[in-house]
């Protein structure tokens, strides 16, 4: 489908698909901008940057969809090296969030951002190499189903917002199945249309999974302080009752 805008010497390559990229890009701008300057964990600020790489990477995937399927075009083949490296830098920033929330602590962040510097580079350069999507979701996918399978077992434990992470990755999975088996209802919604409305669904549950997380996390917090601090004053009164 190629629709020629009169005047511009512009053609949409798909202009549905341009469309629900550009919803992605909104969506997960304000997620960003609701999580991320006001983030006080660790895990929170990570979750903000992948909301963050998202809407990037969506606003690429626009400008991609503006140009004819042809990478020798310059600008469409640094919108596909963009928008697939920017996916996997997502992708990497919500292992960071995940091995935050599981471990903590500097040496646990330090060789996950090692592993993710990895997976970026590797989808950057594959990307220049062999254009198209295939790259960024060969390092999605290796990068995503480990904290599918981690937050769905945080789940059946009850354990805080893991419900909602998990049902959002699935969500992502389901989306990407669809792309793989390029699964078109209508020929106006392609199978990049699905998995991209899979992914507005998913960003939403990840979302409150990461309000319901941080707000537990930092009542957890402010509770043990308070304990803390509790019991540092009977210890400090406590010559007085012998």
């Amino acid at each position: 489908m190629h629709d020629y805008l009169a005047g511009t010497g512009w053609t949409l390559d798909a202009p549905t698909n341009l469309i629900t990229n550009l919803v992605i890009a909104l969506q997960a701008g304000l997620l960003t901008l609701r999580v991320l300057p006001g983030a006080r964990l660790e895990s929170e600020r990570f979750w903000g940057w992948f909301f963050a790489f998202m809407a990037v990477a969506a606003l690429a995937g626009a400008v991609k969809h503006g140009y004819p399927p042809d990478p020798g075009l310059p600008m469409r083949f640094w919108a596909v090296v963009v928008s697939n490296t920017a996916t996997v830098a997502a992708a990497g920033f919500a292992q960071l969030a995940t091995v935050e929330t599981l471990l903590g602590g500097a040496a646990a962040r330090t060789w996950m951002q090692r592993i993710v510097v990895g997976q970026v580079g590797a989808a950057c350069i594959g990307s220049m190499l062999w254009p198209g999507f295939t790259p960024a979701l060969l390092c999605t996918v290796g990068g995503l189903t480990p904290i599918l399978v981690v937050e769905s077992v945080r789940s059946l434990l009850d354990r805080p917002g893991a419900s909602a992470i998990a049902s959002g990755f699935a969500l992502t999975a389901l989306g990407g199945i669809a792309y793989a088996m390029k699964t078109s209802p209508a020929p106006w919604l392609t199978y990049i249309d699905i998995a991209h409305l899979f992914t507005v669904a998913s960003l939403a549950f990840i979302y409150l999974g990461v309000l319901e997380r941080s707000g537990r996390e930092l009542a957890g917090g402010a509770e043990r302080t308070a304990n803390g601090a509790a019991n540092a004053d009977s210890r400090g009164w406590s010559w007085l009752e012998t």
